[in-house]
């Protein structure tokens, strides 16, 4: 429900813009969903197991709207960056290699980064 929330306010977040500002946003939600929509089985086949929860997958289509693809494809990068450096960080520090990694945390942080680089260039 909380991602639903997100969604919902993703798209009235929308209604301020203007119609060719709307457009790149809409765009980037149907690319994002679009791309995990394929991703997902092929990536599970690979491993053989669940190897991207939905609820990421959900929490990334919920934030689509509010960036462009440019955007969306560098908070994919840099939350990706930063689950890799944390899963090195704690098998150096802690000897033990993590079995199930928690990515919401990092998306979560990403998204916080874009929009202080947004507000820093603008």
């Amino acid at each position: 429900k909380y991602l639903a929330l997100i969604f919902c306010l993703a798209l009235a977040n929308l209604v301020f813009y203007d119609v060719s500002v709307i457009q790149p946003k809409i765009f980037s939600l149907f690319v994002i969903t679009l791309f995990f929509y394929c991703f997902i089985p092929v990536i599970n086949r690979i491993f053989q197991k669940e190897a991207l929860g939905l609820g990421d997958v959900m929490l990334f289509c919920a934030l689509a709207p509010l960036f462009e693809l440019e955007e969306m494809v560098w908070m994919l990068l840099c939350s990706s960056l930063l689950g890799i450096a944390f899963s090195l960080g704690y098998g150096l520090f802690t000897k033990r290699k993590i079995s199930k990694l928690p990515f919401i945390p990092f998306i979560s942080f990403s998204t916080f980064l874009l929009f202080a680089v947004r507000i820093l260039v603008h």
